[in-house]
């Protein structure tokens, strides 16, 4: 009788553990790993998506959702921050079942083609110990990271604190987001390794956000880099198929069609 209560107990404390909560969705813990890769990680992927977007479809710059999809296929939805100070709102669909990555504040490095002049002699003999010591300056500030989803807000933001792994954001290309910022600097950029990259902030991994109309409110303020801005993006979570289901949908369909031509014949 001990051993089934016992039992009885492990149970219900596995079940508590792994439950979703009252309010329909999860924020995962700093560090935690999303499907095969840290957050961290996702971190850096978020900033090449970034990067590599057109420059007429910059999702920082998006005032109204239009951008929210572009290629925004992978395993996890990135959600976009903003670029320049102010206030922004969006209305996008967002995939159901995918994690969502939220950034609060965060920011970005990289020294692309000649270190000395892209990032300056500081960063010289390796960019990547500047870099380093820039990732604690900035932890030290006082951002003021939200994030509040339908009206509630994410408990301790600051503990949100996520760095990279040194990464290259691909081969720089004309036309995107990042090739115009190097090019308003008159610095070379394109076909050029856009490395070393090192990307760090404040992100919040969201997951089990239920079917339906939700409303995501977050952002922060920089007083060095005079960066104050927040977002509210308007989500729908719906179930939207994905390419493999197309193409099973249509082998389908084939097979029907098959089949009423063998009964016809």
């Amino acid at each position: 009788m001990m051993m089934r209560t016992g039992l009885a107990h492990v149970v219900a404390a596995l079940v508590a553990a792994t439950a979703i909560p009252a309010h329909g969705y999860q924020v995962l813990d700093p560090g935690s790993i999303v499907e095969g890769k840290s957050i961290a990680a996702w971190n850096a992927e978020w900033w090449t998506w970034i990067w590599n977007a057109p420059v007429s479809a910059d999702p920082l710059a998006d005032t109204t959702g239009a951008s929210a999809r572009l290629d925004n296929d992978r395993a996890v939805f990135f959600i976009a921050g903003a670029g320049s100070s102010g206030s922004y709102e969006r209305t996008f669909d967002v995939p159901a079942g995918r994690p969502l990555l939220i950034p609060m504040i965060n920011y970005w490095e990289n020294c692309v083609g000649d270190p000395a002049a892209s990032c300056g002699p500081s960063y010289l003999p390796d960019p990547r110990v500047q870099m380093a010591a820039n990732v604690e300056v900035v932890k030290a500030r006082d951002t003021n990271p939200f994030l509040s989803i339908d009206g509630t807000p994410i408990s301790d933001p600051y503990s949100h604190w996520e760095v990279s792994d040194f990464f290259s954001g691909g081969i720089g290309t004309a036309g995107t987001t990042l090739a115009a910022l190097y090019g308003s600097f008159g610095l070379p950029f394109v076909g050029l390794d856009i490395s070393p990259s090192l990307a760090y902030g404040y992100y919040a991994m969201v997951t089990d956000l239920a079917p339906g109309a939700h409303t995501l409110m977050y952002g922060g303020g920089d007083t060095v880099t005079g960066l104050t801005f927040d977002v509210t993006a308007h989500i729908n979570v719906v179930a939207i198929p994905e390419p493999e289901t197309y193409a099973l949908m249509l082998a389908g369909l084939g097979t029907i069609g098959w089949i009423a031509r063998r009964r016809k014949g």
